[in-house]
């Protein structure tokens, strides 16, 4: 009977992660499916980056040993707490442009941008510009081109 149990549960697990994994995949053809939407039949605005606000978190993250120290590093950290810890950059940032249409202003944000920020600036210094697709019918629906940031 436990092992019945046992399958059936490890059965249901596998199923779960499987659709976890296709739902996923789904979701990011959406995504994708979308942005070329947009870049074919959406209206096309250069913007310069002098014209946007940034909004930068900066975030150190420790990461914390998988294992137990070994007593080298129990006897390294007598001397200096932070000296086995690593850490990593998770900063991130967010790019807004307000664009006039018609007679109102529409802010357009991109999407979260995990780059350092030291790089992020050095290459929006180098890009100077990009573009944001939006549908002519509802201005909401967007795409806010920064794809090259992560093709460097």
């Amino acid at each position: 009977m436990r092992l019945v149990i046992f399958i059936l549960i490890f059965a249901i697990a596998i199923c779960a992660t499987i659709v976890s994994i296709f739902k996923t995949k789904g979701g990011l053809r959406a995504i994708r499916k979308r942005k070329n939407w947009l870049k074919e039949n959406g209206t096309k605005v250069k913007i310069y980056f002098e014209d946007c606000k940034i909004i930068a978190r900066e975030n150190i993250q420790d990461i914390l040993p998988d294992s137990l120290p070994s007593k080298i590093e129990m006897l390294d950290s007598l001397y200096d707490q932070d000296r086995n810890n690593r850490q990593i950059d998770a900063s991130a940032a967010i790019l807004i442009y307000e664009y006039k249409y018609g007679n109102q202003s529409i802010q357009f944000r991109s999407e979260e941008i995990k780059v350092p920020s030291i790089s992020l600036q050095l290459r929006l210094d180098q890009k100077k510009y990009t573009f944001i697709y939006y549908d002519p019918n509802n201005p909401s629906k967007y795409f806010f081109d920064v794809d090259f940031l992560y093709n460097q």
